[in-house]
């Protein structure tokens, strides 16, 4: 049988911001299960006068959509405008062919401030070219262990993180799916797994094929919400 892993990205906000997909990720495949979670950061340039979390806000809101954003991708700009929308503020966004040029850029002090991966701000983080400010996960990192989360900073009940997941194509008869889900669970419970799943700054997130696809669902109607509040381009 044919496995796909899918992504926040490929899964749900695709489907938020494009028209027209060549695949429909919901009809086109079945949920087996959730594999891992990663959360994202909050960071502005090591040299910025932005401390804190609270230092960021107070400056967007006494000068509405005035400081720039890093945006890489589509993903991450929903995760800033969740987050602007949280601390009722706003910011320009500055689009990036990727996440490693938006990043650079937020480094080198030539935008104000950007959402990103762990994966992608750690070694700026630990280079002394990026600082971070927040984590938008539930949980501080052990990577981070300093650095608070936003929930801790003033919203609580923050929580966004990117996720991948194992699906299967639409037609895959129940019985397997269930099996491949089973194995998915098991597999993620081994210590090795859950250790290279650390290594990649993420941790296991366990959800069989029911939970994955309710999550999914759930999270593109919350999307395709913040694309339309925020005026988020559709293409």
């Amino acid at each position: 049988y044919t496995l796909f892993v899918g992504s926040n990205s490929s899964m749900v906000t695709n489907v938020a911001v494009f028209r027209t997909m060549p695949y429909d990720p919901v009809k086109d495949f079945a949920a087996v299960a959730r594999i891992a979670r990663f959360a994202m950061v909050v960071v502005v340039p090591a040299n910025s006068p932005y401390k804190t979390l609270g230092n960021l806000v107070d400056a967007a809101r006494k000068a509405p959509g005035k400081l720039n954003y890093a945006s890489g991708s589509a993903g991450y700009q929903v995760a800033v405008e969740l987050f602007h929308e949280r601390f009722h503020i706003k910011g320009n966004p500055i689009t990036y062919k990727g996440t490693a040029p938006a990043m650079t850029d937020v480094a080198a002090g030539n935008v104000d401030y950007s959402i990103g991966e762990i994966s992608a701000v750690l070694p700026l983080i630990r280079g002394g070219r990026l600082r971070a400010l927040a984590v938008t996960d539930a949980q501080r990192l052990k990577e981070l262990p300093q650095v608070p989360t936003v929930a801790e900073s003033g919203a609580p009940g923050f929580e966004v993180f990117a996720w991948t997941g194992v699906f299967a194509p639409a037609k895959t008869p129940q019985k397997i799916v269930k099996a491949l889900s089973d194995a998915v669970h098991e597999t993620m419970q081994q210590p090795d797994s859950m250790k290279f799943v650390e290594n990649l700054g993420g941790s296991v997130y366990p959800g069989d094929a029911q939970q994955l696809r309710q999550f999914q669902l759930t999270e593109i109607d919350r999307t395709r919400e913040i694309v339309k509040t925020a005026g988020i381009p559709v293409e």
